[in-house]
């Protein structure tokens, strides 16, 4: 697997990427143990998901906020700190 020198951290246990009614990507998580660096269209999609998930929220509203600094009283806790991880993904 070739790493991204830019992004060494992009990488995900991940198959496929279908899309759901709407047309957005949806990662499907694999367990073949194979693993392979996520498109930054993947990484949208597991962020979204997650974000929605979690936070019940887009994962560009996510991004705005976090990046706004909204989150800054509650970077500890679980579901922020997630979702934040998941950031270089999308960068």
């Amino acid at each position: 697997m070739d790493v991204d020198a830019e992004n060494p951290y992009n990488t995900f246990i991940i198959e496929e990427v279908q899309k759901d009614e709407n047309g957005m990507a949806s990662p499907s998580i694999s367990s073949n143990g194979q693993v392979r660096q996520l498109t930054k269209e993947e990484g949208m999609a597991l962020l979204e998901q997650e974000a929605q998930r979690y936070l019940k929220m887009s994962a560009q509203e996510f991004i705005d906020a976090w990046e706004q600094g909204q989150f800054d009283d509650h970077s500890d806790q679980p579901d922020v700190m997630y979702l934040a991880m998941l950031l270089p993904f999308v960068k």
